[in-house]
């Protein structure tokens, strides 16, 4: 037998010794690595990890904007936002796949003591016989909704194709940049080059599950229609939002004919029982009856318009202002109106107003105090102009050509025609122009008129003819 080890040696002793040294430190090092591990997810990251913890405990809204007025000198309102709603549906009910999802859940629960033995076609088999039912209610939901809306058949569907398609397009770029950085991530860690497709990016984005616009501006009575959907048809929602009216762009104005020229004037009857042999006896004449002219556009060019908005809108005033770091409330979101032309561009930033926003904990149970957070809109300011309108508007009737002064007429021609003269335009060829008033005292601009004009809906639908 081979002697047994002397522990008390002090070489053995030392190696012991120097092992549990070893074995220490390795534990003293895994510590640190631990504490600083620790240390940066808790102080350094820990107010970053703390947001997008509570961020998925929240559920966020912004509600539109209340555009401000424009109004006259005397306080007439020119342009301003009509009370009406818009009405948005979530993603899912858009596309359907919410069919799908309540089908999954209801075929996993009333098959739950066999799923997990059925084979991927069995369990396919039970979803797409749960979907049946859940198909036919979003069927139902999308006739009465096109009947609520007023809309045509095939209109809403088309509305709905075009969100698909704007979704498709949107997330396929976000996923190919996705893509791209994938690849050189990977290419750069394995030291080659990585193939990679789509499929390894590809996840779902908010666009896929926020509510998409499906019509903006309907009056109250469409609204409560469709309010009364929303309370057995899923992910509906209606939401305030102004339309945008303008009550003098079309006026009706009364314009006196007794000082037009002669040719122009309206026939006037003589008294019954007049007698041209004693002139001087006759009742004096009454003066012509005024003329009832109806003018369109009547200051469109001054007040302009609005369109949808653009990425150039959205850089300009984006949601976190790069300066302060602050949330601007005023910011602008897909399918928002900004101002095109004329004051409503050039008072953008006052008229604009800031959102309303819901912030809904979802920690919370809804009846309690603190579920929901909520912060209202602020209106728009309201931006006062020097024009009078119904002067903007009578002049604009004076050089309508119903009244035939801005219309080329045969008594217009000169007896004799110079040599060397243009050729004269013929009769009735209208004569297009341009006017300002001014008050004198103040150099306020009471008046800018120029014809032809146009009106926001010739603008919008037919162009063209511009």
């Amino acid at each position: 037998m081979s002697p047994r080890p002397n522990i008390r040696s002090p070489i053995i002793r030392s190696m012991f010794h120097r092992r549990l040294s070893a074995l220490f430190a390795l534990l003293v090092f895994a510590s640190l690595v631990l504490a600083h591990q620790s240390y940066r997810l808790t102080v350094v990251q820990g107010k970053a990890h703390l947001e997008l913890a509570e961020d998925r405990l929240v559920s966020e809204r912004w509600t539109p904007t209340l555009r401000g007025r424009i109004l006259d000198r005397k306080g007439r309102v020119l342009a301003h936002d009509e009370p009406s709603f818009d009405i948005l549906a979530d993603y899912p009910v858009i596309s359907g796949e919410w069919a799908r999802t309540r089908a999954v859940r209801q075929a996993r629960r009333e098959n739950r003591a066999i799923w997990g033995s059925l084979k991927p076609q069995e369990r396919e088999q039970l979803i797409q016989q749960a979907k049946v039912g859940f198909d036919a209610q979003l069927d139902t939901l999308w006739r009465d909704l096109t009947l609520a809306l007023e809309l045509s058949p095939g209109e809403l569907d088309s509305i709905r194709d075009e969100i698909r398609q704007r979704v498709d397009r949107q997330a396929n770029s976000i996923w190919a940049r996705w893509l791209e950085d994938f690849k050189q991530e990977q290419s750069r860690r394995r030291g080659q080059p990585v193939e990679a497709t789509i499929e390894d990016v590809k996840r779902p984005l908010a666009i896929h599950v926020q509510p998409h616009l499906l019509a903006h501006g309907v009056s109250e009575r469409v609204a409560f229609a469709v309010r009364r959907l929303a309370l057995t048809s899923p992910g509906l929602h209606i939401e305030p939002g102004g339309r945008r009216a303008y009550p003098f762009e079309s006026v009706s104005v009364e314009m006196p004919t007794a000082t037009l020229p002669e040719p122009l004037r309206p026939a006037v009857r003589a008294p019954a029982g007049s007698d041209d042999s004693d002139a001087a006896s006759q009742p004096t004449p009454p003066p012509p009856p005024p003329r009832l002219v109806n003018v369109t556009g009547v200051a469109g060019h001054i007040l302009g318009w609005l369109r949808q908005v653009q990425a150039e809108d959205t850089a300009a005033r984006p949601r976190l202002d790069p300066a302060t770091g602050t949330i601007d409330r005023g910011f602008y979101q897909p399918q928002d109106l900004v101002g095109a032309r004329g004051i409503e561009a050039s008072a953008e930033r006052a008229l604009r107003g800031l959102r309303g926003r819901r912030v809904r904990h979802l920690d919370i149970p809804l009846d309690e105090p603190g579920a929901e957070d909520v912060t209202d809109s602020v209106s728009g300011a309201d931006v006062p102009l020097t024009i009078d309108i119904m002067l903007q508007a009578r002049i604009q009737a004076a050089m309508d050509p119903a009244m035939g002064l801005a219309v080329v007429q045969p008594w217009h021609e000169p007896p004799v025609m110079v040599e060397g003269q243009p050729p004269l335009l013929p009769s009735g060829t209208r004569l297009n122009g341009a006017a300002v008033v001014i008050e004198v005292e103040t150099g306020d601009v009471l008046a800018m008129v120029t014809t032809p004009t146009f009106t926001r809906e010739q603008l919008q639908t037919d162009p063209a003819s511009l």
